[in-house]
């Protein structure tokens, strides 16, 4: 993905205005409250273990600040019997980790449904 995402934005990348790094959602390598927000494409649901990621995703963002994702409902079901159930474990998961607001839709890609969930980062020194 990151090979790929520099010989997309080739230019922005080659010009210093974009800076591309791989790490995982459980572990971030940037300071406390760095983001104005995230977002997250097909990937919420690999974040593993997921409290501990949402947490870390958390730590980075402002308060505040959102978390939007947004899924394939066929990948959700690979990780829950239901994309219901995987939005009320995961609800429960990310206002645990300090988020609030937690709202979700179902949406249509060409690849067939989806999943959006927005949250907020809580205020400061919210866990």
């Amino acid at each position: 993905m990151v090979r790929a995402a520099r010989r997309r934005n080739r230019g922005a990348f080659d010009a210093g205005r974009l800076r591309l790094e791989q790490t995982t959602a459980a572990a971030i390598p940037w300071r406390d409250r760095t983001f104005d927000g995230a977002i997250a494409v097909n990937s919420i649901q690999l974040w593993d273990p997921m409290h501990a990621s949402a947490t870390e995703v958390a730590r980075v963002l402002q308060p505040r600040a959102p978390l939007v994702t947004i899924t394939h409902d066929w990948a959700l079901r690979r990780h829950a019997p239901s994309v219901e159930e995987w939005l009320d474990t995961t609800t429960v998961t990310l206002e645990g980790a300090g988020f609030e607001g937690c709202r979700s839709w179902a949406g249509k890609a060409g690849s067939g449904g989806t999943v959006t969930l927005v949250a907020r980062r809580g205020p400061a020194g919210s866990t």
